[in-house]
């Protein structure tokens, strides 16, 4: 009694329908019904028993299209020994032999009557008993048993399921009514595939962190002694620098960085800054003429060079 309350099997909607009125204990000042859960025992009860008498649990269809009742519907089949139907309903299942899904269910088990109503109406054409995990605002019609509870909360469905699996174990005998049920509740509750992969992804990322601290990757190894210099090589003049920054560089270093130099400094070399001024006075962009835009190279490094060298 206490999970139901717990996982809040008691509390219904605000609307009521006229066959499920006689299993609402009171309504709230917010106008949610509260559901009497000695009758939900009581119905849940006779609903095992009516499970356990089937002689082939195969025979038993288990059928949810809700997505908090799935994978109850599916752990529920797995205990019992029933065939699960989660998903989207094939029109024809029961009643039309062409069908490839055809089936023909001794028993008929439904978590909401209001999404499986097809499947309600189809198996009062062929006579197969239905037991629904009805909510007060379902209609009962095409219901053979109703358990009524709340079948629209994530908890609410898993630990239902989890309570009628015990159950029809316990009257079959394969499971001693004085102990508890060793299989937890929890797995009969929905879970979100987003934060299951998020999960694993995390539990992969500390697992690599861990081997990583653990022991070192090859190319962290050093691949020359304590006592070594490290003698670097390449064509760029530098294999015959020292540590000592007081040393100037090579004389070929030098020449290539000094010819640069000398290319944009020569329109100016020779004058002062008043001079240089003066030689070539500062134009805005707007005053420069088409004749001063060089299309080639040539024309472009040959004026540089040209000019009062």
């Amino acid at each position: 009694m206490l999970k139901m309350l717990a996982a809040q099997v008691h509390v219904g909607p605000s609307r009521c329908h006229a066959n499920m009125q006689r299993y609402v204990f009171k309504r709230r000042k917010d106008g949610l019904h509260i559901i009497n859960l000695d009758k939900t025992w009581h119905k849940m009860v006779l609903a095992a028993r009516i499970l356990a008498a089937v002689q082939n649990p195969a025979d038993i269809m288990v059928m949810s299209t809700r997505t908090f009742g799935q994978r109850g519907a599916i752990k529920f089949a797995q205990y019992i020994g029933a065939t699960p139907m989660v998903g989207k309903w094939v029109p024809g299942t029961f009643c039309n032999p062409q069908n490839k899904a055809y089936a023909e269910p001794r028993l008929l088990l439904v978590d909401d009557p209001a999404t499986c109503f097809a499947a309600l109406r189809e198996t009062s054409y062929v006579g197969v008993p239905v037991i629904a995990l009805a909510g007060i605002s379902n209609n009962s019609r095409f219901v053979d048993c109703a358990v009524p509870c709340n079948n629209r909360g994530k908890f609410s469905l898993g630990l239902l399921f989890w309570l009628l699996a015990r159950e029809v174990l316990r009257i079959k005998n394969e499971i001693p009514r004085g102990k508890p049920w060793e299989v937890a509740v929890d797995l009969f509750f929905y879970r979100d595939p987003d934060k299951i992969k998020k999960a694993q992804e995390e539990k992969a990322r500390k697992q690599e962190q861990q081997e990583y601290g653990t022991q070192a990757p090859e190319y962290y190894e050093p691949q020359y002694g304590a006592t070594d210099t490290y003698q670097p090589t390449g064509d760029f003049g530098i294999e015959n620098l020292h540590s000592s920054w007081e040393q100037e560089p090579p004389q070929h270093v030098l020449e290539d960085w000094a010819a640069a130099d000398v290319m944009m400094d020569a329109p100016y070399q020779g004058y002062t800054g008043e001079e240089a001024e003066a030689v070539h006075p500062y134009q805005p962009q707007a005053q420069y003429d088409e004749q001063q835009y060089y299309t080639t190279e040539e024309q472009a490094f040959g004026t540089v060079h040209m000019q009062q060298w």
